[in-house]
């Protein structure tokens, strides 16, 4: 673990906090839809700023690249952003905010591990196995009253 990656992995935690609160203070003040959409312009806007920035102070020989794979997983990825936004809005405004991140955390770790292993031939140490039966404890003894 390096100090970059300390600093990168922090800032999605500021990331996703400011997501987070964001989401659960829109619940009663705005329309879920016009809510998603405005994230998705802001977020794509913010996308062409960094890619600018770093295209011209950083890396000038970035290029943009059209494989059609590519193109194919980034449209995957975005349908994923559009069910997550919007199956997340709702979930908050039912259910409350700590409950539904941690469950879609926990959730997505272990989708995401299961994933790794049967697409990727990741590997799953006892310790990961530990990690991931862990955070299903954790879910389990969060949505008991």
């Amino acid at each position: 673990m390096t100090a970059f990656w300390v600093f990168l992995a922090s800032l999605t935690v500021l990331g996703t906090v400011m997501y987070n609160v964001a989401v659960k203070l829109a619940g009663d003040v705005i329309n879920p839809f016009v809510f998603t959409v405005l994230l998705t312009a802001v977020a794509f806007a913010g996308h062409l700023i960094a890619f600018g920035t770093n295209k011209f102070f950083f890396n000038p020989q970035l290029k943009f690249s059209f494989e059609p794979t590519g193109l194919f997983y980034a449209a995957m990825a975005g349908l994923g952003v559009v069910i997550i936004d919007l199956a997340y809005f709702y979930a908050v405004k039912s259910g409350g905010l700590a409950i539904t991140n941690a469950f879609w955390v926990v959730g997505g770790l272990v989708a995401t591990a299961v994933i790794s292993l049967a697409l990727f031939n990741e590997g799953l140490s006892t310790m990961k196995a530990a990690g991931i039966v862990l955070g299903l404890l954790s879910l389990f003894m969060l949505t008991r009253p």
